[in-house]
Parts: C-alpha cells; structure tokens; sequence
C-alpha cells in the first residue's frame, strides 16, 4: 500500500489511474457549466509572486543548479539596482542578472502574512506559478504535480518518497512536505474567507520536464516522442552537431511546446493537464474541492485550440461548479477565448486607466465608456459586469506608481529603461500621487474586480520586468535606499519604506466596497460624459445604496454639473475618502475637481 509521507490514506485510492480517469469526467449540463462563481462577483484581487511576498524559512533558501548558483538567494532589504559579487563575476547586464535572482519569498512566508491580506481586506488570493521550476518565477515548469520543494520545509523524507512515484502513473504520486504546506495555505485561506487561485501554465514546460528529459535521452525511442513538437531528430553520424529541433515558447529552446492540433492537446500531453487539474482542485479525491484552489488563471490560452479549452473547463466544473476559470484580455477584439472563461484580467482597463489618468493629454470620454461598458462576457447583465478584473499594473508590466511617474508612454510599451533610457525609475511625484489616487479611486469604484499587484498598497513602484517583482517592502522591514546609477547613469538615491498613506487610500476603499453592495454587485449608470472638458461621471446602485463617481480627465480644473435622478434637493452627499460633503441643489450638484481628480459621493440618509 502506497502511503503519503504523513501516512494518509493511499493515493492510489486518491487519484484515477490514466487509462481510465480521462473517461470519467463527469457530465454536466451547459447551464451547471456556466453558473456564475457568485464568490467572484467584485471581490477584491491581490496577487502574489511567491519568491517577492515574504521569507518565511531561511533554512529552504540554498539553491544549486547549472543555471543557479548555491549562493543566489539575496538579502531582502537590499538596494534593487545592486550587483552581488557572483553577479559582477558573470558579466552580463543588470537585468539578465536582475531576472536570475531568488530572494527567498516562500509559501510559510505568504501564511505568515496572511492575517494582513485578511486585515486589508483581500477576497482572492492569486499566486502566481509555484510549480517545480528552475527559475525563480516558476514559469518554465519541470512538473506540475509538486509545489516547488523551496517553497516549502524541504523535509529530508520527500526524496526517498519521491523515488518511488512514476511520472505518469496517478497513483503513484504522493504529497511532499511542499504540497501539503500548500494545502495548509488554502485551509488557512478559506478560513479568512479568501479564495485561492493559481496560475495554470499547460501548453509548454522547461526542458527539465521529466517527459522532455525522457526525450532527450532516448530520441525517437522515447515513449514521450509524441508529447511534442519534434521537427527533427539529432543524427547519431553527425556527432559534433545536435540537429534536434522541437517547437518551443517565445522560440526559446528552454520552454518546448505540447503538440497539439485542431483538436486539442495530444493524448498524453492531455492526460497529464487533467490529472495535475483534479490533483489541485480535490487533492484528497474524496468529490469535495473545498480542500482545493479556487480556480485557475490560464497563461498562453492562445497556443492551444477552443476545443481543449471547452473541454477542460468541462472538466474543472465537473470537479468544482463554483471554480473560475480566468483568462487575459489585451485588446478590444481579444475574443476568441471569452467562451470559454467565466472571466479575464482586462489590460484594456489598464490601458484605458494610464490614458485618462496619467497622460498630459484629455482623452475621449466617448472612448473610456465604450471601451469599459462593453466587455466581453459568457453571462449576462450585472453578472456580466461584475466579474472582470480590473487590472492596472501586474508581473507583466510596469507598477501603476511608475505609470504615473512616466505619464506619456503607451501602456505596456517602453517601459523599462531596458528599451527607453528615459524611463523614470524612481518613486512618483506628489502630483503625479495625486493623480495615482484618482486612479486607484477609480479602480475601485467601476463595476469588475479591483486588482492590486502585491506592493500596490506600500507603494512600491518599478519599471518593467523584472524591475516590477522587487521584494515586498513591510512596513516592518529596513531597505536601504534604491541608488539606480547602474541602468540609468545617474545616481539617486531613492528611499524604500512602507507608504501608510497609500495603504490606507486602498483599505479605506476596500472598506467601501464592504459597506456599499452597489459598488460590488450593483448596476452602473453613466452620468456625465463631457468630452471637451474630459468629465466622466457614474452612478452605482443596489436597491436604495447608491454611490457616485466623478473623475476628471483633462490637465485643468473643471466644474462638474452632475443630474442626480432620484436624490432630492437639500441631501447631503459624502466624500468618504477626501473627508468633504456638499448638498444637491435644486439643478442637481456642482463640484470643482482638479486636474485629473476624481470624488466618491454617497447620499446620507
């Protein structure tokens, strides 16, 4: 009998043997598949990419590898922009270096902090990547079916329990002192009342996926042949070249793709997805995920066919009606993949947002509403509204506080100083805080989920990859000062210390939205829209809560005139977050905003 490391019940009774679990998938009618997560209705997002977050064991930081040397692990409070010895040593570009590091971040870490994402009032935990995984961001994936061992105690037992799983074989696999720290992170979760989702990178994996190395070996021989894209096999007579050619991810020889066709993945490749799917999302296989994530946020939708995605959300709803399935959304006419997610992190809000926010320019409010009022969506009315994420910055682009420091550029274009050498690298004027404020606010009141990228709410800003996935700064912690020099030329010296004052702007909304179900569940209704003065105003409602939003979206001070449709004269209307109040007149409500600011309103009753 095969037993866990912590001696629970055998795995073999956990989980569906390959030649027949594919087949058992339950069937479930098309309005059970797309019942909408009411869970995920304008819940508030923070991710997390587990090696920035917190280190939590120092004892699971030593790393070895051909890629990374055993001494990698860097001091958390360190200055950003310098090199360690061993990085001077390999001669190679602050960011080549800069991509390679590992600071330690860990699963024990994110439960150690827990209680402060509960206390901000966080719904959705999003983690990214935290598979087994060479690079310290875990997206080129060696195997899904364990939580990287550095993210957990690293307990000597693993190995020889690990020794004896075979790869492809379910009921083989055991749940290393990583897995069940994972485990332990969503119990803990759930009992905070926050939702875990993790990130879902099926297409390709690392050329140290232990199918790919089987490849590697034994060539056209290999039982795994068929897993993927081989164009060409080396030639035993040609031994100084290796002519082994396969398809790979960004063309990059270190990510081969799964093969796949018109008609999904290739068997085996397909087995496997759905196998690591059921191991996450019921690890006990006892039929009740509540022990399991909440939902997965899908990378590379694009590089597989409709039909696996139809058919493996299929799946995870037979598994968990109440999961979510999210994609990614970066442009208007990003359709293809709606169908088949309950919802996307939407770019195009983060695009519109920089625009209207952090550009000198005013931009058409016409444009914003249209942009934002007719997204994309499986459901229908509110729920429709409610359910995407309403991204600013994230691990993919430069943090919101340096999108206001470097207003002008388009969203997730130029940067870095990477690309533009006129990127600003350090921390956002006062008036361009200003400005972020209004942005934020605005964030939070437009129908969707707001999105903060960990750090957000300490301030933290920073260029594009990999400048964005700095350590956590803690309000607890000491950083030394970040002294840019190295990429810019310049020298600064920038202070590094938690921002109370933007933290309690994002508590103080997340409260909001707590108090207020119109800002969460409730309908929207366009109030204002003045392109010549660049004026945009909304209404959320849910039943008699009401809660106005005003924004101003030009470089100069404009006087709003908002009709209040149902507020009588003489009410009293809150500002909650700018502490101000004013009275509906007779002609409705007439505020001053200034360059790009914006106001919260609640009538008082």
């Amino acid at each position: 009998m095969n037993l866990s490391p912590d001696g629970n019940k055998p795995l073999s009774i956990v989980y569906l043997s390959f030649p027949i679990f594919l087949f058992l998938t339950v069937a479930v009618s098309a309005q059970s598949i797309y019942t909408v997560p009411q869970w995920a209705r304008g819940a508030i997002w923070y991710e997390v990419i587990p090696d920035r977050f917190e280190d939590g064991d120092s004892l699971n930081n030593a790393y070895s590898h051909r890629i990374f040397p055993s001494d990698s692990t860097l001091k958390w409070t360190s200055n950003w922009y310098d090199l360690t010895e061993l990085e001077k040593k390999r001669g190679k570009s602050f960011y080549i270096n800069a991509s390679l590091r590992r600071y330690g971040g860990d699963l024990q870490g994110i439960l150690n902090r827990l209680d402060y994402l509960e206390n901000l009032g966080v719904d959705v935990l999003y983690l990214t990547s935290i598979f087994t995984s060479v690079d310290p961001i875990h997206y080129s994936i060696s195997d899904h079916r364990h939580i990287d061992p550095h993210l957990g105690p690293m307990l000597p037992t693993d190995s020889s329990f690990l020794a004896r799983e075979i790869p492809d074989d379910p009921n083989s696999w055991y749940l290393t002192s990583a897995d069940r720290m994972f485990l332990d992170l969503i119990a803990e979760a759930h009992e905070r009342g926050i939702r875990v989702v993790i990130d879902g990178i099926f297409p390709f994996v690392s050329v140290d996926f232990w199918a790919f190395q089987d490849v590697l070996k034994n060539l056209d021989r290999s039982r795994y042949k068929d897993w993927f894209f081989v164009r060409q096999w080396d030639r035993p007579e040609t031994p100084d070249t290796n002519e082994f050619a396969y398809d790979t991810r960004y063309g990059l020889r270190a990510l081969p793709l799964f093969r796949s066709d018109s008609l999904g993945l290739a068997e085996g490749p397909k087995k496997w997805v759905f196998a690591i799917t059921r191991r996450w999302m019921d690890p006990d296989g006892d039929g009740d995920p509540s022990d399991g994530v909440d939902g997965w946020r899908l990378e590379g939708m694009e590089l597989l066919p409709p039909v696996f995605w139809r058919e493996w959300r299929s799946f995870v709803k037979s598994i968990n009606p109440n999961a979510l399935v999210v994609g990614e959304r970066w442009s208007t006419d990003d359709v293809t993949y709606v169908p088949y997610c309950d919802t996307f992190l939407d770019y195009v809000f983060g695009r519109v947002v920089e625009r209207f926010f952090f550009d000198s320019a005013t931009v058409s409010i016409s444009a914003v509403d249209a942009s934002l009022s007719n997204r994309p969506s499986i459901y229908e009315g509110a729920e429709a509204m409610d359910l995407p994420v309403n991204v600013i910055g994230t691990h993919e682009t430069d943090r919101v506080a340096s999108m206001a420091a470097n207003p002008g550029y388009e969203y997730d274009t130029e940067n870095s100083p990477d690309e533009n050498p006129r990127y600003n690298v350090g921390p956002p004027s006062l008036v361009q805080k200003l400005r972020l404020r209004s942005a934020i606010m605005f964030q939070f009141t437009y129908p969707g989920c707001p999105f903060i990228f960990y750090g957000d709410e300490a301030g933290m800003w920073g260029a594009d990859v990999p400048d964005n996935r700095k350590p956590m700064v803690w309000f607890d912690k000491s950083y030394q000062p970040e002294n840019p020099e190295i990429v810019t030329g310049v020298s600064g010296n920038y202070r590094v210390e938690f921002d109370s004052v933007t933290y309690s702007l994002y508590k103080s909304l997340i409260r909001l939205r707590k108090r207020h179900p119109a800002l969460r569940t409730g309908e929207m209704k366009t109030i204002l829209m003045d392109n010549a003065a660049g004026l945009y105003g909304f209404v959320r409602s849910s039943g008699a809560d009401k809660v106005i939003a005003v924004f101003n979206g030009s470089s100069a001070t404009r006087v709003a005139r908002i009709m209040l449709p149902g507020i009588q004269a003489g009410t009293k209307v809150v500002d909650p977050v700018n502490g101000e109040y004013f009275f509906v007149g007779d002609d409705g409500l007439t505020i001053q905003l200034p360059p790009k600011g914006g106001t919260i309103l609640i009538p008082h009753r």
